[in-house]
């Protein structure tokens, strides 16, 4: 009868932190959600001052050019495309269909976050409507959440077979 109670108990303790990991790394990325499109919204409205403080398409291509790891696109109220930091504004289909693109048309700002199964990576879009009607857009390249997940499974794993071993202890143990 004990061992059958220390069964239950490991499965009951197994099944309670595996639910609690799980829960804790959504909940932590969330947050990381949160902050990429933090830092997104920071760099877009620094780039709208130097459009609108210089010479606009040509003050925002230099900058573009300088932001590393994000990607600039300054895009027309009909939605085609001025510019773009990695590609040739020329190649590039027109933008006007675009979640963010349509909420900062409507609302003045947009964000939004697309997955591409090709590259198994999210990005993270934020949009700004600029005084003279066009929209300037920042985007940035992160891991998905079954990448972010994938990633901390060895640390679960550890973890979860470290308070397993306390738990079986315990249960073994009382006090």
């Amino acid at each position: 009868m004990k061992r059958k109670i220390n069964r239950y108990m490991l499965v009951l303790a197994t099944t309670a932190i595996s639910i609690a990991l799980v829960t804790l790394s959504m909940v932590y990325y969330g947050s990381f959600c949160d902050q990429v499109l933090g830092d997104l919204s920071t760099t877009c409205r620094l780039l709208v001052e130097v459009y609108n403080a210089g010479n606009g398409e040509q003050d925002v291509s230099s900058a573009g050019e300088s932001v590393k790891e994000m990607r600039v696109t300054l895009i027309e109220r009909d939605g085609s495309v001025i510019f773009d930091s990695d590609v040739e504004a020329g190649q590039m289909e027109n933008h006007l269909a675009r979640e963010e693109i349509q909420k900062a048309l409507a609302d003045g700002e947009g964000s939004s976050i697309r997955h591409s199964d090709t590259l198994s990576r999210d990005t993270y879009y934020y949009a700004v409507l600029l005084n003279d009607g066009r929209v300037l857009r920042v985007s940035r390249d992160a891991i998905s959440l079954w990448q972010f997940l994938l990633s901390a499974v060895p640390m679960v794993l550890a973890l979860l077979v470290v308070l397993l071993f306390l738990s079986a202890i315990l249960t073994r143990h009382p006090t």
